[in-house]
């Protein structure tokens, strides 16, 4: 019985961080929301499950109170009361208010500082599945519909990946400049147009703006919990690590007895009769054994994000506020498509039309989550049905006259008649 109950936490533990499913997002998102959310969570239950199941703190009582009812007493008393820490080669100050110049307590809110931590990984998340409703468009059914045809026929592949094509169509058409009567939204929209400044009042771009904002908002998480642990802690935890490893390179070993002391002592009083006693108890903090070496690895967890999330925000910017990469993105999968299996030919201007007038910087932004989260086949397949219902929209929209029309003896040739 016991195992299955242990089994059935586990479980709802896994449900509830490693969320399953379709996603719109890359892989260094769901290493914040995903995989920090689940270790810092982990932290914070494991150092609940030691403070309130196991015994965080042994006190060594006075010689006349050494009766289980009264270490239980004095154990828990000091728990839940400050103590202090005094070096070996040093006597403990007479006066008590000079005493707790060390003082020893951080421990006591690790379990709900770890929470703390691990929600801060689900606030960037939060933000991007609330303001990219506005959109008009759901880039994760986007994403599903363009997963759902990898075992498909071909024929059936094709005729759904043609109904993501005309829904993306519709999108281009209708919302890709995002009208709203929300004075709200077009106030924070404009303030966001203005924190990218590269970007100006350039438009179809709110996906691209909303996203690169959340990718913002990752990094500087990072950044704000290394201070925040810091004044947690009373250290500066940006250099935490490295002075670890300089330790373990000088000596060969490390233990960390001012950040992390083992041992703090207690005072606390007895009222017996008409006198209260005053007495100093020495005691052993497990916990921060535990806690010394979590903040280690959240130490090189939170390094190795920080890189993580500086790279993909630089990748994100430099892919998606560039037309050049935006143009080059859609090339290179034009490029993938079998030959025969385009109704019309494709050249570079067309390809810059396409991009530049056509999808803009949203629509390519949602093929390249499609690209994010798929395969480079189902993401070809997609872009063959986006390029075959654009030309269609070219040949229903676009006058003979138009420099498009005009494009290699009017570019929009059919393949048959290319082959004779």
């Amino acid at each position: 019985m016991d195992e299955l109950g242990i089994g059935h936490v586990i479980s709802a533990f896994s449900a509830v961080v490693f969320e399953h499913g379709v996603t719109d997002d890359d892989l260094a998102d769901r290493l914040n929301y995903w995989i920090m959310y689940g270790i810092l969570l982990f932290f914070g239950i494991s150092v609940g499950a030691k403070q309130y199941v196991g015994e965080p703190i042994f006190c060594w009582p006075p010689p006349e109170y050494t009766d289980k009812r009264y270490k239980r007493y004095i154990n828990h008393y000091c728990w839940v009361h400050t103590m202090y820490e005094v070096p070996w080669d040093q006597v403990i100050p007479s006066p008590e208010n000079e005493r707790y110049i060390n003082d020893v307590g951080f421990y006591r809110w690790s379990t709900v500082f770890f929470i703390f931590l691990a929600f801060m990984y689900r606030i960037p998340k939060f933000v991007w599945k609330e303001m990219k409703l506005f959109s008009g468009i759901n880039v994760e059914k986007i994403v599903g519909m363009t997963l759902e045809t990898a075992n498909m026929e071909q024929e059936k592949r094709e005729k759904q990946l043609g109904h993501v094509a005309v829904f993306l169509h519709r999108w281009i058409s209708t919302y890709s400049d995002i009208p709203t009567s929300n004075t709200r939204l077009k106030k924070l929209r404009r303030a966001m147009e203005n924190f990218f400044i590269c970007y100006g009042k350039r438009r179809s771009h709110y996906l691209v703006i909303i996203y690169l904002f959340v990718k913002f908002l990752y990094l500087a998480n990072v950044v704000v919990q290394f201070f925040i642990i810091s004044a947690f802690l009373n250290l500066n935890f940006w250099s935490f690590g490295t002075d670890v490893i300089a330790s373990f390179a000088a000596i060969g070993e490390w233990v960390d007895d001012v950040n992390f002391p083992r041992v703090a002592l207690c005072d606390f009083q007895i009222r017996q009769l008409s006198n209260v006693q005053t007495y100093t108890s020495q005691c052993v903090l497990t916990l921060n054994i535990f806690l010394e070496k979590m903040f280690l690895v959240l130490w090189f967890l939170l390094a190795f994000m920080l890189a993580a999330n500086l790279f993909s925000f630089t990748k994100w910017c430099y892919q998606l506020l560039s037309q050049r990469k935006r143009t080059e993105f859609i090339t290179k999968y034009t490029g993938m498509i079998p030959s025969g299996s385009m109704e019309h030919l494709v050249t570079e201007k067309s390809l810059k039309h396409l991009v530049r007038r056509y999808l803009k910087a949203d629509g390519v932004f949602v093929l390249k989550m499609v690209e994010s989260n798929t395969t480079d086949l189902l993401t070809v397949d997609l872009i063959r049905q986006v390029w075959l219902q654009y030309t269609e929209f070219c040949k229903d929209h676009l006058p003979e006259n138009t420099e498009f029309s005009r494009m290699e003896n009017g570019i929009i040739k059919r393949t048959l008649e290319t082959d004779i």
